[in-house]
């Protein structure tokens, strides 16, 4: 019975933490492409904002592209 109440206490107690770790956005938010950290990207990709989360994509020529 003492084994089933400590279970539950501990579920109880880390059960909010998990739920919580689950809703963590990893998307950096963005205005414009200069918001977007530069060192996010690996080489030939480009760092870029597309619809206010900076995405990664590769290099091309054109104003969206700079």
């Amino acid at each position: 019975m003492t084994r089933i109440i400590k279970f539950l206490c501990v579920m109880v107690i880390f059960f909010p933490i998990f739920l919580d770790a689950s809703n963590y956005d990893p998307e950096i938010r963005c205005s414009k492409n200069d918001d977007c950290p530069k060192v996010a990207c690996l080489y030939p990709l480009k760092p870029i904002c597309q619809f206010t989360k900076c995405r990664c994509v590769k290099s091309a020529k054109g104003p969206f592209f700079e």
